[in-house]
């Protein structure tokens, strides 16, 4: 099975000089064995991959898992250009959400008020599957999805293809309180301010312990790390992880390997560089096994 990074960004693309090195383009990830792939999330980087798939047409099922429907997220589908050819066949996935349908909000890309192409000159035999937390089977993949904390409803895939693994958080925030909290067993709303002090905290830990396990034994660990521990003290509630919440998890799960994803628009290589050696440095102070690097673009992760 091979990872490849096709988007490492979040928020928003960053292309320039200052960026040439880690990657300005924003979520994409390919999960490939042999011929066969899983594409998780549509940023911009869906942009590349989909040109590097065009020339092969007409080509096998293309599936395509969204975490969640935030613009640097799906921004990338409608320059995916395989899409645009009727000879190919495309599911995408992602999280159900209340009372709006998944279909309605990924076409919504292609208006004309947003983009020049209709969504009816979709070409593409194009299927929309909504998801809950539930294990299915994709050809040799056996993925299965959990909620995650994040502002919105988001799901993080675990893909199993024979003994190797990956699991991608896509954006998510530990549990501190019931903020972006989304888990099953949660009480509505307004019930929830009528919660005690010893039941929140009940929740906050069942939910964390539930992304642990999730993500226990993994091969390769790819999580939101967008922040420095410094920076996510003015962030909480964000949705978003620091490079220690990442290794935390990386720790108790016992990755492999740990890939920080999700970076900072704001962010320059360089200071990706000293991020990446500082969270080594951390590891090798705790005595973790797991190996860490930061994501780069277009970097091919082997997982064996």
């Amino acid at each position: 099975m091979r990872i490849t990074l096709w988007g490492v960004r979040g928020s928003i693309a960053t292309p320039g000089a200052a960026t040439a090195a880690f990657g300005g383009n924003t979520t994409c990830i390919e999960v490939s064995d042999g011929d066969r792939r899983l594409v998780l999330d549509a940023g911009t980087g869906l942009r590349a991959l989909g040109q590097s798939l065009a020339a092969r047409a007409p080509l096998p099922p293309i599936y395509l898992l969204l975490t969640h429907t935030h613009w640097d997220h799906i921004q990338g589908l409608p320059f995916f250009a395989p899409i645009y050819d009727a000879r190919n066949e495309i599911h995408i996935y992602g999280p159900r959400f209340p009372g709006r349908p998944l279909r309605d909000i990924v076409l919504g890309q292609f208006d004309y008020p947003w983009f020049p192409v209709n969504g009816v000159e979709i070409a593409a035999r194009l299927h929309v599957h909504e998801l809950q937390e539930e294990v299915f089977t994709i050809g040799p993949f056996t993925v299965a999805c959990q909620l995650m904390n994040h502002p919105v409803l988001t799901l993080g895939y675990r893909v199993q293809c024979g003994d190797r693994s990956v699991v991608y958080t896509g954006d998510h925030e530990p549990c501190f309180d019931l903020a972006n909290l989304h888990t099953p067993g949660l009480p509505p709303g307004g019930e929830t301010l009528r919660l005690t002090r010893s039941q929140v905290d009940a929740l906050v830990e069942r939910a964390n312990r539930r992304t642990a396990d999730f993500a226990r034994g993994v091969d390769v660990l790819v999580t939101d790390a967008q922040y420095t521990p410094e920076e996510y003290e003015t962030k909480r509630g964000w949705g978003h992880s620091s490079t220690r919440h990442a290794l935390d998890l990386a720790v108790e799960t016992g990755a492999r390997r740990l890939v920080l994803f999700h970076h900072d628009p704001a962010r320059s290589d360089a200071q990706l560089e000293a991020m990446e050696r500082e969270a080594q440095a951390a590891a090798k102070a705790r005595g973790a096994a797991c190996e860490v690097i930061a994501a780069r673009e277009g970097a091919p992760i082997d997982v064996s």
